[in-house]
């Protein structure tokens, strides 16, 4: 039996696990990162946090095969170099995987964070078995990570730095990012910008029940967005649907670069859901820190929400081609075909997301998007027809 340990160094955390080459959890632990004191003692820490784990699972460090880890931004696989970490400052070129090597005296390798979570994905979750060939993977936290496997194996590119789907840009001149671009897909949908761009909100005058908690020097965090958001409050929510429209933008940008790939997420917050996106199977993740399942909700909504999910798949499927060519549609009719897409997602994800949203709300979402779906699809049809004819 061969043993693993497994360390995920973020922005704010460090967590480690030691894994068996079965793919068996046997323990698993968090330490903070402590970013702002440098390389050095983040080195430190992410031993520690090895150390730990080890002790847990009842071995020793001798046991231990190797040490992986995954570090955010670039990362020069074969000399074990992190290029740079966007969300940690003065980290450029640093050695991180000879560093661990020597504080845990075990062969080390060291991978970017979204590389090493989409291949543990590929061989031991989403994508284990002989069906899935191909997989991206998005990682929401401090920031938006990402992986690609094409054909079960990693694609590195060019220094490390392909799969970066994080800094898609979807808001071109938008949101300054730390990777020195402007409307960088991780500026709207990671978990730290959310509560960003709420805070801002506020204090630019915006009213919301979150204003208390920043009066009292509290830092907004996406967890109390979503929160909020939930119990009806009208700024949180349109934070809310803000970051799943971006998010949902990069869903599809990144399922076109791999056509019929599994999009994978992961985040490290509590409850998840998935919305079907026509041609692909895309994930979109529901769940941004709300601990809230389908399975708290009454039947009712989740009847109404699964029927309007049922419902968006049909301009998703026309766009796909599945019920008419693309090309037979005309270029309003391609343009109204988005846009009932687009508000059909803000509607099942907001009823699927948050609780506070009730039955009113659905059933009259539906029923305007039903008719607008209706219209879409006959003067579609009408198109298709007269061009066959």
């Amino acid at each position: 039996m061969a043993y693993y340990v497994g360390i995920d160094l973020g922005g704010t955390n460090i967590k480690a696990g030691v894994v068996d080459d079965t793919a068996r959890v046997l323990s698993k632990g968090s330490v903070p990162t402590h970013g702002d004191a440098g390389p050095e003692t983040v080195a430190r820490n992410m031993a520690e946090a090895a150390k730990q784990v080890v002790q847990q699972a009842g071995l020793k460090m001798e046991q231990i095969d190797y040490v992986g880890m995954g570090a955010p931004g670039p990362v020069d696989f074969d000399a074990g170099i992190v290029r740079t970490a966007p969300n940690m400052r003065g980290w450029t070129n640093i050695a991180l995987r000879d560093m661990i090597a020597k504080h845990l005296g075990r062969p080390s390798v060291l991978e970017n964070d979204g590389n090493a979570a989409a291949f543990a994905e590929f061989w031991a979750g989403a994508g284990k078995g002989d069906v899935v060939q191909h997989l991206i993977m998005l990682t929401l936290g401090t920031g938006v990570g990402s992986g690609l496997v094409v054909d079960g194996k990693i694609i590195h590119g060019a220094r490390g730095a392909a799969g970066e789907a994080g800094h898609m840009i979807v808001h071109p001149n938008g949101r300054q990012c730390g990777c020195g671009q402007r409307g960088c897909l991780e500026t709207y949908a990671s978990a730290s910008r959310t509560g960003i761009r709420a805070a801002e909100a506020i204090k630019a005058g915006k009213p919301s029940s979150l204003k208390a908690s920043l009066d009292q020097g509290k830092e907004i965090t996406a967890k109390m967005v979503f929160d909020h958001a939930k119990q009806g409050d009208k700024t949180a929510q349109e934070i809310v649907d803000e970051t799943i429209m971006y998010l949902a933008i990069g869903c599809v940008a990144a399922g076109g670069v791999l056509v019929e790939a599994r999009l994978v997420f992961d985040v490290p917050m509590r409850g998840s859901l998935a919305l079907l996106f026509g041609e692909t199977l895309l994930f979109i993740l529901a769940s941004l820190s709300l601990g809230i399942l389908v399975s708290s909700r009454t039947a009712s909504q989740r009847v109404a929400t699964m029927g309007a999910m049922l419902v968006t798949m049909l301009p998703n499927l026309m766009l796909s081609g599945f019920i008419f060519p693309i090309e037979s549609m005309p270029l309003p009719l391609q343009w109204f075909s988005n846009v009932v897409a687009g508000r059909w997602y803000v509607t099942i994800a907001r009823g699927i997301m948050l609780k506070g949203v009730g039955l009113e709300y659905l059933w009259r979402e539906t029923l305007i998007l039903g008719g607008m779906t209706a219209v879409l699809l006959a003067a579609s049809a009408r198109s298709f027809k007269a061009r066959l004819e």
